[in-house]
């Protein structure tokens, strides 16, 4: 069995790291987290992706 890569076709880094944020949003998404948040500046870091689970109240 081969194993694919996601490979992302943009030249831009920062570009790039908002795509791959939202398809990794899209993906917690059908794994049953709800509202996920992109790109959340806390003092001093960054947090990229934040969400909660639909049925179990957990946070990701």
């Amino acid at each position: 069995m081969e194993i694919r890569k996601i490979e992302i076709l943009e030249a831009d880094k920062n570009r790039k790291g908002d795509l791959f944020g939202r398809l990794m949003g899209d993906l917690f998404q059908s794994l049953g987290y709800t509202r996920p948040r992109l790109n959340i500046h806390k003092s001093g870091r960054e947090i990229d992706i934040e969400a909660y689970h639909r049925t179990e109240k957990n946070l990701l």
